[in-house]
C-alpha cells in the first residue's frame, strides 16, 4: 500500500525553493567553470603538432584542476558537480591533489628551461635558420646531453621554426591541349611561290624581374 506524503504549503515552497537554489547554482557554476568554448579550443588544437597539443592540454587539466580546488575552498562548491560540469575524473582531480612533483620532476623541469633558454639564444643569433636537427646537433656539440625528440618538443612548444624553406622540386606535369590542330604541313617546307606557308619559332623565358614564363617569339618566316 503506497502512503502519499502530506506536505503543507509552507513545505512545498521550502522545496520549491531550494530546487531553485540548487538551479541557480548549477548555472552559476557552468558559467565561472566553463567560460571557454570547449568546440573552439578541440577544433584549434586538432591544427597544432602532436607535441604542443599534449603540452596544452595538460596545462589545461591543471587549470581546471587548480580552479576547482579554488572555488571548493572560496565558495564551498561540491567538487564532484563541478568535475561532472568540466568532463574530468573526480578520482584524477583528488590524485592530482596529493601528488607533489619529485626531484627527478623538478630536475628534467630545470633542464628544459636551461635547454630551452639556449635554443632560443641560438634562434635570435641566426634569425631562426636552424631546424630541429641542425639546432640538436649544436647542443650536443656544446655538451648538452638531449636527445633530439626533446629538442623537437622545445622547440615546438615554444614555437620556434626554421625560417629557411626548402625550394620544392620541380615536378612536370604533362598537360593534355583540348583540341589538337590538324598537321597539315607535316614538315613539307617546300612551296611554288612566296608567302603560299608560314612558320614561326616561339619558346618561353622567365621574366627577370617576376620570374614567371613569358612567350617569347624568336623570329617568322614565310616560305
Amino acid at each position: 500500500m503506497i502512503i502519499k506524503e502530506q506536505l503543507t504549503d509552507l513545505e512545498k515552497a521550502q522545496r520549491r525553493i531550494a530546487e531553485l537554489e540548487r538551479i541557480n547554482r548549477r548555472q552559476e557554476m557552468e558559467l565561472e567553470l566553463l567560460k571557454k568554448d570547449r568546440a573552439f579550443e578541440k577544433t584549434y588544437l586538432a591544427s597544432l603538432p602532436k607535441a604542443k597539443t599534449v603540452y596544452l592540454m595538460r596545462k589545461q587539466k591543471i587549470q581546471d584542476y587548480s580552479l576547482i580546488r579554488l572555488l571548493h575552498d572560496d565558495r564551498k562548491w561540491p567538487v564532484k558537480e563541478m568535475c561532472s560540469i568540466i568532463g574530468i575524473n573526480r578520482s584524477a582531480y583528488y590524485k592530482w591533489k596529493r601528488s607533489s612533483p619529485s626531484q627527478k620532476q623538478i630536475d628534467k623541469q630545470c633542464e628544459d628551461e636551461r635547454i630551452i633558454a639556449r635554443i632560443k639564444k641560438i634562434s635570435d643569433s641566426n634569425h631562426s635558420l636552424f631546424g630541429t636537427m641542425t639546432m640538436y646537433y649544436t647542443l650536443r656539440n656544446e655538451g648538452y646531453g638531449c636527445g633530439h625528440n626533446r629538442v623537437y618538443r622545445l622547440m615546438c612548444i615554444h614555437d620556434i621554426k626554421s625560417s629557411y624553406r626548402r625550394r620544392s622540386r620541380y615536378n612536370y606535369i604533362r598537360s593534355v591541349p583540348e583540341q589538337t590542330a590538324e598537321n597539315i604541313l607535316n614538315r613539307d617546307f617546300g612551296t611554288t611561290g612566296p608567302n603560299q606557308k608560314w612558320c614561326t619559332d616561339v619558346t618561353e623565358i622567365k621574366g627577370p624581374a617576376t620570374g614567371e614564363k613569358t612567350v617569347h617569339i624568336i623570329h617568322d618566316r614565310s616560305v
